[in-house]
């Protein structure tokens, strides 16, 4: 299932037999407004992701969180974040 929210795409997936939930953003390369306004939504969006996981009694294994970053050669050097933060 996909779901669109403003800049953010959420799709669950089941991973050999495991509910999993992507959450993705896409936003202009090299430009440090916008990595930084997408970074301040996604970790709005992953947080919002785990209340929402709390209130139905599951639970996110923050240890099993990955933050993985795609982007050609030239862009990727250029990125400020490596890692999320819950808000």
């Amino acid at each position: 299932m996909h779901l669109h929210c403003g800049n953010v795409f959420l799709t669950l997936l089941n991973f050999a037999g495991m509910p999993m939930i992507m959450l993705k953003i896409s936003f202009l390369g090299g430009c440090k407004d916008s990595e930084l306004s997408s970074t301040r939504l996604l970790e709005k969006s992953l947080s919002q992701v785990k209340t929402w996981m709390e209130h139905n009694r599951l639970k996110m294994n923050d240890s099993k969180t990955e933050f993985i970053q795609f982007g050609s050669e030239n862009i990727l050097p250029l990125m400020l974040t490596s890692k999320l933060y819950m808000v």
